[in-house]
Formats: structure tokens, sequence, C-alpha cells
């Protein structure tokens, strides 16, 4: 057997195992994620959910930016050897914070407008803590690149399953209390705090202040492309929410957004537990056209095979799905 058929069959190997502990992983965190949920849901007032929806759209546009397209021009790019590999990670995490950190900065400065903006007037300084999250995201991101790169997605199962056991422990508690949105926003944070820890203490990679605007050219020349498509993503994702907020008042957004989340919950449990152990096997075979495409074209039948009695079901049994 040459190396070259060796390797391909490694990669394999790591592919199906990483696919296993990335579908235990978003399993378990779906099957937390609805339990926390329902309990929210008699705690909390629609209204409630409906601020965290338009809150989380403003945050999660800045994080679009924050991230710039890094974290898959680390796991898709070949590096000569460990320390370009190091340079570049250093290059990535130090711009994703600098751009994280000054989008809060605007943010915190427009937060009234931006409140007003999404349908939810006086209610900037929510938006300003929520907000709170980007340098926490942007730090978390290069660190979840390295470990998706060497196909180390059992460590991600654990971090993923402590981090999402966070609002069980925090959110529920202060929504007990507070009976207020409150509750969620600080829940998150905690949630984000614990990731960004757990994901540094466990990587062999730690920051280093190395910098460099030939490699950030050199980066930014492929990620802009990556950052097209991330707007795009949003905008699918979040333009629903931001009609109704505009039309609507915050208690049917809060309806409207815990609908459009309960199936996505459902959805994403496939195709995020795929997707990216997929993205790491396709980046590792993107020189070997044929491979590249047996690999693609045998997760795409896997897909299906799933997705599409998945969505015959939501349609038979849709009054059970929307039952709160």
């Amino acid at each position: 057997m040459t190396n070259s058929e060796s390797n391909e069959i490694s990669i394999e190997n790591k592919t199906e195992n990483s696919t296993r502990w990335s579908l235990i992983t978003e399993t378990a965190a779906k099957l937390i994620a609805p339990i926390v949920s329902m309990i929210l849901a008699r705690l909390l007032t629609p209204e409630a959910f409906g601020v965290i929806a338009s809150v989380n759209m403003i945050v999660s546009f800045a994080d679009v930016f924050s991230d710039a397209g890094f974290q898959k021009y680390l796991i898709q790019h070949d590096f000569k050897d460990k320390k370009e590999f190091y340079l570049y990670t250093d290059v990535a995490f130090w711009t994703n914070l600098a751009i994280s950190i000054f989008a809060w900065l605007i943010i915190a400065i427009f937060s009234e407008p931006l409140a007003n903006l999404v349908g939810n007037p006086g209610l900037g300084n929510v938006v300003c803590i929520a907000a709170l999250s980007l340098p926490l995201t942007s730090f978390s991101s290069i660190q979840m690149a390295h470990y998706r790169k060497t196909f180390d997605f059992k460590t991600l199962f654990y971090v993923r399953i402590i981090s999402a056991c966070v609002p069980l422990v925090v959110t529920v508690p202060l929504a007990f209390i507070t009976r207020s949105y409150w509750a969620m926003v600080i829940g998150t944070l905690a949630s984000n705090i614990v990731n960004a820890i757990l994901l540094t203490a466990r990587s062999k990679w730690k920051p280093h202040f190395h910098y460099s605007f030939k490699v950030l050219k050199v980066m930014f020349s492929y990620s802009w492309w990556i950052l097209i498509e991330s707007i795009s993503v949003w905008l699918t994702s979040y333009i629903g929410t931001f009609i109704v907020g505009l039309f609507l008042t915050t208690t049917e957004v809060g309806y409207y957004k815990t609908g459009m989340s309960t199936v996505n919950q459902i959805i994403t449990l496939i195709s995020v537990s795929i997707s990216n152990p997929l993205f790491s096997a396709l980046s590792a075979l993107k020189n070997d056209e044929e491979r590249f495409e047996s690999v693609y074209y045998k997760y795409i039948r896997a897909v299906g095979t799933f997705m599409i009695p998945l969505a015959v079901g939501f349609l038979l049994f849709l009054g059970l799905a929307c039952r709160r």
C-alpha cells in the first residue's frame, strides 16, 4: 500500500470517527436545548423571547464580520509545518479579537438606535451587554479551527456538552428569580465564557503576540468570499425576524422565533453533525478530485436518507411539533 493510499484511508477513518462524535455531540446538545426551552417558555413571556431574538439578530450580524472567514481558512489551507500554522493562527486570532472588540464598541455607542431599528426601543443596554459575547466567540472560533483541522471532535463533544449544560445551572435559576430576558442574556455570556476557557485549556496552541500584515493579506484574499457567504447565510436566518420585528410586536416576534428555532434545532441535528466533519475531510482531499467527489456524494446520500423522511414527518405531525 502506497503512502497516498494509506493517507486516504486514514482520512476516511478519521472522518467517519469524527462524524460519529459530531452526531453524538449534536444529539446530546439538542436533547438538552429543548428541555431548557420548555422550562424557559413557562417562566418567561413570549415578549422576552422576542427581545432576545431581536438582540441576537444584531449580535450575530456583527459576529459574521468578527470571524472574517479565518476559521475556514485555517481548516482548508495546507501549511508547510507547525510553525507556519501557528503563525497564521496567531494572526487570525488577534485580527478576530480586534474586529470583535471594535464591533462591540460600535454597538455600545449606537445601542439605542440599533434597538429602535429592530423594534426594541429603550433596550439599548440589553443590546450592549449581549454584544459582549462577540470577543468570547471570536476567541473560541480559532480554537475550534484547530480541533476540526485535526479531526478532534471528541474534545469538542465534551466542551459542547458542558457549555450546553450551563443554561440549566445559570439561565433557568435566573429566569425563575428575575422572570426577565436578562436570564437568557447572562446565560449566553456564561456559556460563551465556559466554552472559551475549556477550548483554550485543552488546546495545544496558545495565543502568542505574533503578527504579520503580509499573512493577513494572504488570508483575507481567500476569506472575503467566505465573508460574503456568511452574510448571505445570516440574511436567510434573520431577514424574517427583522421583517416581523418591523411590523409586529416583540411578543409576536417571540412566537415566530420560537417556532423557527424548534424546527431548526431538529434539522441541524443532522446537518451540523455531518457538515463540520465533511468540511474538514474535503479540505484534506481537495487535491484529489476522485476521492473528493466520492466522500462528498457519500455524505449527500446520507443526509438525504435522514432529512427527507424528517421533513415529511414534520408535515404529518405539524400539530404535535408546534404544541407548547
